[in-house]
């Protein structure tokens, strides 16, 4: 393909065409094309259309990506390698000398090349020296130098581009280099150090950044300082300091602009922050003289107190504050280290050596080695560098702007840790000054310091706007004082006294009234009380007793809560959570009036009015068993709140919203029912049954008046969905709303504490009924009806069970995958609740269960068979239906409901279910490949017998696990329990023969036992435990730990192969785990249970019939009868777990 065409191909695809589409895809294959590069070059060199021109370099870019990496060493590459490097090296010698011989004074090569054309050719040439330096390119630095010292400014700046491009490419970490790319990179590097290229390339930088400042060229001189900057990262210091730092110096020094002075201070920092020994670090910053350079400079002295910094300005100062952050924790650093070995202290004991005390007299002797001496000569100029810094330090921590103030924190976090370390050293390092001249450096010098830059930094700016604010800038000042709230925090765990003084001065400080204070001082202070809380159990008593409960409490008796800020209130409801138990009663109550008044819970601002019903709530909980009296003075206002909400948006046509929000809602609705039945309980339990009777309808009364009002907007909406159902969807989220408040005000009552407010919630079942038999469709609202369902089972008892079918019947109709399990959960409550008296509504629903799970697994399986086994998803939601499912029929077979599955008009779904169970159940969730076939037992019953081939696919311990636990509970129910035996603690205990009568089995309760079931249903489900469940167990729990046994490698429990859903080893048993064993817990008790059916009146029948279902299973006989004797024997559970365990682990091998 010629060049013509393909530029032609260029311009079609970047334009709006008929032949676009085709000719992206040709140049998409060209992309991919061996000779790209060659392609690429001649687009560059040889076309005058800067799209094609940048496609061509982009093409040799990539190609050198690449190639080089996969086969560099090729003839036809090394040529092509040659070819590049020299076009584009002379490509910028033809620009630069146009450049430089231009009579208008071209000013740089943005001029006649586009910036983001030169930075590809600039990328290409850094991937030339990258690849071919030193082998097949050992003159690159020199032509680059060439080009730099040949071309003035214009050389200079070229050459800083590459070098920084080579600094991405070759030094910069990157987690996605290959072991070839990295193993390139590092002899780039070496072959620099062992050259003089390094100084040369030094020595370029510093001239060029003063030729440029001679030139008056910044934005250059900038450009070097940067580069530079950057080379001192991974070069010796010794050539950085000789060659680097006096020019650094006098730019520092004689350049007043920032940018120039940023890059200065890059410099230093790169300097300063070389991996090295604290001791040679030390005498590295003395020998270069940074601190007082830095300390006395008058620019940085000035910077550090304007607040009206340019944002040039703003970043040299930040550059200046991450150095004095960076100086000082390297200094604290090898204080400490001085201190530990002084003093005595965990340094050195964590790092695994002696922590030996050794005191400035004895290390002289040898006995410290010369590190010790190092270390205390060090000292001598660590403590006045840190006494100079210290100030700086503050001045940068509390400055106004952000970054820089934001930069120094972490120095700062140091100095608290260095005063906790040094908090029982005291005496220590009292005599250590006395003895040492003085020469200590103590952090308890600068806590007033810190402790004022903390009670600054807290604040925020006068003028921030919280709304306005974008969302990275209010992240940046959350998580800044976050950090300075975390400094305050550790201050206190040291000296609380010192952080208890400071509240009560900064607190003392706010101009009264304190509704009009201004809001950063004041919310600043009140952040701090709060977190005072956190100074640890050690200092319990200053937290309950004297100064600081009496500074709550005087808080308390201000008109805080009528302050106009939001972050005042916020953090105030807050703080009065945190702190209630120090409030007497009136000052609770005021509290409470105020998170429900227009400050709280009427608020405009959504955050708050959402706090504020949060913490009402919050509160509230606080109060059960205590202040008797706090629903008479705070009720009226809850009642306003939620009746108007109740009514506001249907009364106005939707044109008003409600003043509390949804979530809101749902917090006063329970802080409603808990004043409430609190209300109920006090009175009842102090008060004779006279005084009970009229404070329970009380109570009562007081709830039903809110429950009508919301009883009454759920009958308007209701009328207008029949007269306007244009307004369907604002109705249905209307109706979520009221069901949502109706469930928060059941929480906390019972149908025996309090049978008045249940007649009150019993009456709301009714509108339940009539919403679920109209909009069961609407997800939402289907949720929060189970909501209201579940809060039921406790608050009216057993009343439920008569309006459960009208609200499932439609709800379970309309679930999807998605919500089924919700609907389900009710009435696996019901049967934990109510065992027989749930029977009548399960057997009523069972069908509508049944098909609903069937249904919805049908249509995943048919989804999985139409994207061939892909969509592990899929996979997921079946085996999460099944578990469901199961967990069903497991709480049918344990919680004496189990009848229903043998009613005339069920009976005939006993083989689907046995089948779902032993197939799927037992094999953790398989799907069976071909269509089951059945036997008929003697008694009728047909019971699938496929499973004995089928191989375990997608595999799920709690699915084993519910299957089992359902073979128990039906084993129990219809054949131990009705032949007078049981399965229970005792039999493990029992000699043989002497079998527990009449006691009850597995999850069964002792009350309202149900009669057996008829005989032919117990033989059959006899034949089929013997016949097909027990063996499957064997089979599968086999199987299962043989796929472990050949994968030495247990990752989990499910392990699902997403390319192959039907591949068998999938999964591994873990017998270390304890899901895992919980199975095989289930599998004991299922052996044990039939071992009790086998040996009734001793007939000893399971010796035969466990022989030949383990020798099907490839058993040895040693284990068989070792099986046999610890069933014979009635081993404990425990024991026989254990056993069974090691019995499955050893006869997989």
């Amino acid at each position: 393909m010629d060049i013509g065409s393909v530029v032609e191909l260029i311009q079609l695809a970047t334009t709006e065409n008929p032949r676009k589409a085709q000719s992206t895809q040709i140049l998409d294959q060209l992309r991919t094309s061996p000779d790209r590069w060659n392609v690429g070059l001649s687009l560059f060199l040889d076309t005058q259309n800067e799209t094609a021109r940048f496609f061509g370099l982009s093409l040799v870019r990539d190609w050198m990506q690449c190639e080089l990496l996969t086969s560099p060493a090729a003839p036809s590459t090394l040529l092509a390698r040659e070819r590049i490097r020299t076009s584009l090296m002379n490509w910028f010698t033809e620009v630069l000398k146009m450049l430089v011989a231009d009579p208008s004074g071209l000013r740089n090569m943005n001029d006649v090349v586009p910036y983001y054309m030169s930075s590809n050719a600039v990328s290409v040439v850094t991937l030339s020296i990258k690849f071919d330096f030193p082998k097949l390119w050992p003159s690159a630095f020199a032509e680059l130098q060439q080009l730099g010292y040949g071309y003035g400014l214009l050389g200079i700046e070229l050459v800083t581009r590459v070098l920084k491009e080579l600094e991405v490419e070759v030094v910069m970490f990157s987690e996605t280099r290959s072991k070839a790319e990295i193993a390139q990179n590092t002899a780039v590097k070496d072959a620099m150090r062992e050259s003089t290229i390094i100084l040369d390339m030094v020595t370029f930088l510093c001239q060029g950044a003063k030729h440029a400042l001679g030139a008056q060229r910044v934005d250059i001189c900038a450009a070097c300082l940067h580069c530079l900057s950057e080379l001192i990262s991974w070069v010796d210091a010794t050539l950085v300091v000789q060659a680097a730092l006096p020019v650094v110096y006098e730019m520092w020094q004689q350049c007043a602009h920032s940018s120039v002075r940023f890059a200065c201070c890059g410099c230093f920092y790169e300097l300063s922050k070389k991996g090295m020994d604290p001791v040679a670090k030390v005498r590295l910053l003395h020998s270069i003289q940074l601190v007082p350079l830095l300390t006395q400079d008058a620019r940085i002295a000035a910077q550090l107190t304007r607040s009206d910094l340019s944002d040039e300005e703003c970043q040299e100062a930040e550059k200046v504050s991450v150095l004095v952050d960076m100086l000082v924790c390297e200094l604290v650093g090898c204080w400490s280290k001085y201190e530990d070995s002084v003093c005595g202290g965990s340094s050195a004991s964590s790092s695994g050596k002696s922590s030996k005390t050794v005191s400035p007299v004895n290390m002289s002797s040898n006995d410290g080695g010369d590190e010790n001496l190092d270390i205390v000569t060090c000292i001598a100029v660590v403590v006045p560098f840190l006494q100079a810094l210290l100030p700086l330090l503050m001045q940068c921590f509390t400055h106004q702007v952000l970054a820089v103030s934001s930069a120094s924190i972490p120095a700062c976090a140091r100095l608290v840790a260095l005063l906790r370390a040094q908090q029982p050293r005291a005496a220590s390092l009292a005599a250590l000054s006395a003895t040492n001249n003085n020469a200590v450096f103590l952090a308890e010098h600068y806590l007033d310091s810190l402790l004022s830059g903390v009670y600054s930094k807290s604040q925020y700016p006068e003028d921030f706007d919280f709304e306005a604010a974008a969302e990275d800038e209010l992240d940046l000042e959350v998580e800044a004082k976050g950090e300075v709230r975390k400094i305050f925090v550790n201050i206190c765990r040291v000296r609380p006294d010192r952080c208890l003084d400071l509240l009560n001065a900064v607190m003392s400080a706010q101009p009264q009234p304190f509704s009009t204070a201004p809001y950063p001082p004041l919310e600043a202070a009140l952040r701090l009380v709060h977190a005072f809380s956190e100074c640890g159990p050690a200092h319990n008593k200053l937290l309950n007793e004297g100064t600081f409960p009496q500074l709550i409490r005087a808080l308390q008796e201000t008109d805080i809560a009528q302050h106009r800020h939001p972050q005042v209130l916020l953090v105030y409801f807050e703080l009065s959570h945190r702190y209630i138990k120090h409030l007497p009663r009136d000052a609770i109550l005021r509290v409470l009036q105020a998170l429900l008044g227009r400050r709280g819970a009427l608020h405009q601002d959504a955050l708050v009015r959402g706090r504020a019903a949060y913490f009402a709530l919050k509160i509230c909980e606080t109060q059960e068993g205590k202040n008797a009296n706090v629903l008479e003075s705070v009720y009226p206002q809850l009642s306003d709140i939620l009746t108007e909400a109740a009514s506001i948006e249907l009364q106005s046509g939707f044109t008003k919203k409600s003043p509390v929000s949804e979530a809101s809602e749902i917090y006063l609705c329970e802080a409603t029912a808990l004043l409430t039945a609190h209300y109920t309980s006090l009175h009842s339990s102090s008060s004779s049954s006279t005084t009970n009777t009229n404070s329970e309808v009380c109570g009562g009364e007081l709830l039903r008046v809110i429950v009508d009002a919301q009883l009454q907007q759920m009958h308007h909406a209701l009328c207008l969905l029949q007269e306007q159902p244009q307004l369907s969807e604002a109705l249905c989220a209307t109706l979520t709303r009221r069901m949502g408040a109706l469930a928060g005000l059941s929480k906390g009552y019972s149908a025996r504490q309090h049978p008045g407010a249940a007649a009150v919630f019993e009456t709301a079942l009714s509108a339940v009924v009539a919403v679920s038999a109209r909009l069961a469709a609407h997800k939402q609202l289907r949720g929060k009806i189970l909501v209201y369902l579940h809060r039921m089972v406790n608050c009216i008892g057993v009343r439920i069970l008569s309006y459960v079918e009208a609200i499932l019947s439609p709800l379970l109709a309309a679930t999807d995958t998605s919500d089924v399990d919700e609907v389900v959960q009710v009435l696996n409550q019901l049967m934990v609740e109510y065992t027989v008296q749930a029977l009548p509504v399960v057997d009523a629903l069972f069908l509508a269960v049944v098909d609903k799970y069937t249904t919805l697994s049908s249509a995943l399986e048919n989804s999985i068979i139409a994207c061939h086994g892909a969509g592990p998803h899929l996979h997921t939601e079946r085996l999460t239906l099944h578990r469901q499912y199961l967990l069903y029929v497991q709480h049918l077979s344990t919680c004496q409901c189990a009848a229903t599955l043998y009613t005339a008009a069920h009976l005939p779904r006993l083989q689907s279910i046995l089948y779902d169970v032993v197939l799927q159940g037992l094999s953790g969730g398989a799907v069976a490949s071909d269509p089951p076939t059945t036997d008929t037992t003697s008694a009728g019953v047909r019971v699938n017998t496929a499973y004995l081939s089928n191989t375990d696919t997608v595999d799920s311990v709690p699915v084993r696990k519910g299957a089992l636990t359902i073979v128990n509970g039906l084993c129990n129910v219809w054949l131990l329990q009705p032949s007078g035996l049981a399965l229970t603690p005792a039999l493990m205990t029992a000699s043989p023969g002497q079998v527990p009568i009449g006691q009850s089995g597995v999850g069964a309760s002792t009350a309202n036992v149900l009669p057996p079931p008829p005989a032919e249903i117990a033989q059959a489900y006899r034949e089929y435990l013997l016949e097909h469940a027990v063996p499957r167990v064997l089979h599968s729990l086999s199987a299962w730990a043989t796929r472990n046994s050949q994968n030495n490698n247990i990752h989990s429990n499910i392990n699902t192969n997403n390319n192959n859903p039907n591949s068998a080893d999938r999964t591994q048993l873990n017998v270390k785990d304890a899901a895992a064993q919980s199975v095989l817990v289930e599998a004991a008790i299922l052996l044990r249970s039939v071992f009790v059916l086998l040996n009734a009146q001793g007939s000893r029948e399971y010796v035969g019939y466990f022989t030949n279902v383990l020798r099907s299973l490839q058993w040895p006989d040693h284990r068989i009868q070792q099986l046999l004797q610890h069933l014979a024997a009635a081993t404990p559970l425990g024991t026989f777990k254990d056993a069974f365990k090691l019995f499955i682990r050893e006869c997989s091998n």
